[in-house]
């Protein structure tokens, strides 16, 4: 019988995404200056999702983690 899979909550979501993208930084820094564009709207998301869930806005956190999913 296959293990039931454990719930993700937005609280354990947030975190990893706002993580991921911050590795995203790095990759788009190594393109150099034409990288600077994804490298700054990457940060303006983190940005406002780390906002968001030191708020605890649930719909604040829910767009930001949207919003982190779409970078790529």
């Amino acid at each position: 019988m296959p293990e039931p899979q454990k719930t993700r909550t937005l609280g354990d979501e947030l975190p990893e995404e706002i993580k991921r993208c911050q590795e995203l930084l790095s990759d788009y820094e190594s393109i150099g200056p034409a990288g600077a564009f994804g490298k700054m709207a990457i940060q303006a998301t983190i940005d406002l999702a780390v906002e968001a869930l030191a708020s605890g806005d649930v719909a604040a956190m829910c767009a930001a983690l949207v919003a982190l999913r779409g970078c790529k």
